[in-house]
């Protein structure tokens, strides 16, 4: 199982130190388009769960799927969990699995260890796609 791929463009981790400073997002136009490029692989029926059982041969969809709706959904869980816990979330997912394989899973435990919330609606919605 292929882990949720947080987008470059949403976060930068202290120029690849686990211990630097988390730099908010560099790139809100990227963020900003997000949305309607999901919408438009929605409307062509190419949407599917962010968790990819191979990644032997992704098509330019399944790249951008990845890409645009990986960072909507980050961006979403932002929104959700606030700045200061969605922060303290992602310092505590990048510390602690520098380095290492990773599975969605993983960011979403540390994600809720962090901010005690139960986002387990919200990654069923949006990553695993089981409304």
């Amino acid at each position: 199982m292929l882990a949720l791929v947080l987008p470059s463009q949403l976060v930068s981790v202290g120029n690849g130190n686990p211990r630097a400073p988390l730099q908010q997002p560099a790139d809100d136009e990227q963020i900003e388009a997000a949305p309607t490029k999901y919408k438009g692989l929605k409307d062509a029926g190419l949407d599917r769960p962010l968790v990819f059982p191979d990644w032997d041969a992704p098509t330019a969809a399944d790249r951008s799927l990845v890409y645009d709706k990986g960072t909507l959904v980050v961006h979403e869980l932002r929104k959700l969990m606030g700045e200061e816990r969605f922060w303290k979330g992602f310092a505590r997912y990048t510390r602690t699995h520098w380095g290492q394989s990773v599975e969605t899973a993983d960011f979403q435990r540390a994600m809720e260890a962090s901010s005690g919330m139960d986002l387990s609606a919200f990654f069923r919605r949006w990553v695993y796609l089981q409304d």
